[in-house]
């Protein structure tokens, strides 16, 4: 979430030849739905980043968090006040946003939705902003989860990175949020660095782990072009470790987080008694989401839309907008609806092998794969029966498993996962 395509005009989407090109609501009412709220604002953009995100317009917050809230009234008034299952605060950095922002967006969630009993609330956060009087208001303003983009414990790699905090911070921020309240704490690691050494990494692991916190997500870092690291990188400036390096310092990873009763449920992430990240299994498992803010993404049923890309636009749109039809409830959400929505830039009606492909995909980023009977309830789709050969192929070569009703990664294999998906695109 919170990337988009800057378009002067509407996608206008090709008719699919074998899926229905208006998608209701009944998927959202048997599961509810996830939503996520993109928040655009940075002090100072990381190096690394690509992201929707922009740094000097925090000016512009308080008339972006009144636009939001319209918009959040809107949709889940469109949607007849849905069950919510998950909010996600990414950015970004809502972390910038005060505790009275944060309250009323979770008001206005709450005034038109019914909120489920279980509710995960995250809100991703950077170290230097959780002082213990900030963690205090975030976990009194109902978010139960946070997100910490700590990414190193290397005070040089945070510098190589363009990182605000150092690691003391980052250790601070920690035991703050858990002093405050907080029981289920994520925390991103990046690794593959410029300069980053199998030392540095192991250090990094063994101290975020005496912290005792219930999620870890580590990502190996890519240079992204129309970053700074893209120029950088292209000058010969900086360098990346060699690619069995990389692979150690994610085995090194994998042996201390199973070793500290971590759980690998995802190829990039491990949870601490099931403290999964239920927002982001709901992507994996291509569950309903509706994504608000500049540049975010949504995905119910057949149809996939995003966000004008932005943060002013965004502003000025949904203002402008008020609460327009939210006094007349959508029993479907169709093209007319997506062309018509003043907010939306692109949108686009999914085929059902579109559909299929990513629940391929998706779904095998799971360590426990997919269940296909349960999936071909949900979404009527008999995989097994589509990638046939495709699988044949992957079971020979080792690279899967397919069971009578599940297809996983083979452990292995989950380093050369990229490749696998392929086979499904």
């Amino acid at each position: 979430m919170g990337r988009g395509i800057l378009m002067t005009e509407k996608i206008k989407p090709e008719k699919p030849s074998s899926f229905e090109s208006s998608v209701g609501n009944s998927s959202i009412e048997q599961i509810g739905l996830s939503l996520y709220l993109h928040i655009p604002f940075c002090k100072t953009k990381c190096s690394y980043c690509d992201f929707n995100t922009y740094q000097g317009i925090e000016d512009l917050i308080p008339a972006f968090v009144n636009a939001l809230c319209l918009d959040i009234q809107r949709w889940l008034t469109s949607l007849q006040n849905p069950k919510i299952n998950t909010i996600f605060f990414g950015g970004g950095t809502p972390s910038l946003l005060d505790s009275h922002s944060i309250g009323k967006i979770l008001k206005t969630i709450q005034k038109y939705s019914y909120l489920s009993d279980d509710i995960e609330i995250t809100l991703e956060s950077n170290p230097d902003d959780l002082h213990l009087e900030k963690c205090q208001e975030l976990f009194d303003s109902g978010i139960n989860r946070l997100s910490i983009g700590v990414q190193s414990l290397k005070d040089n790699l945070l510098t190589t990175l363009s990182r605000r905090h150092n690691s003391s911070t980052a250790i601070s921020a920690i035991s703050n949020a858990q002093n405050s309240g907080f029981n289920n704490i994520s925390v991103d690691l990046m690794y593959g660095l410029p300069g980053q050494t199998i030392q540095d990494w192991d250090e990094t692991l063994s101290q975020i782990l005496a912290t005792n916190i219930q999620h870890i997500s580590m990502y190996s870092l890519t240079i992204e072009e129309g970053t700074p690291f893209y120029s950088m990188y292209a000058k010969g400036v900086i360098s990346l470790p060699p690619d069995d390096i990389v692979a150690d310092m994610y085995q090194i990873a994998q042996s201390h987080l199973i070793n500290n009763g971590f759980e690998h449920y995802e190829i990039s992430n491990w949870a601490k008694n099931h403290n999964y990240s239920r927002h982001n299994l709901a992507y994996w498992q291509r569950k309903p989401y509706i994504g608000l803010g500049p540049g975010a993404h949504s995905n119910i049923g057949n149809a996939r839309f995003w966000a004008i890309k932005s943060p002013k636009k965004y502003v000025q749109e949904s203002l402008l907008h008020g609460t327009g039809t939210s006094n007349h409830a959508q029993h479907a959400i169709n093209e007319k609806f997506l062309s018509d929505h003043n907010l939306i830039d692109g949108f686009e009606i999914l085929t059902k092998e579109q559909i299929s492909s990513e629940l391929m995909f998706l779904g095998l980023r799971l360590l426990n794969g997919i269940n296909t009977r349960e999936y071909h309830k949900i979404f009527g789709i008999d995989l097994k029966s589509i990638y046939k050969s495709q699988l044949k192929t992957l079971v020979e070569s080792q690279l899967i498993e397919n069971s009578e009703s599940q297809i996983k990664l083979s452990p292995s294999k989950i380093f050369v996962s990229n490749g696998i998906f392929e086979e499904f695109l």
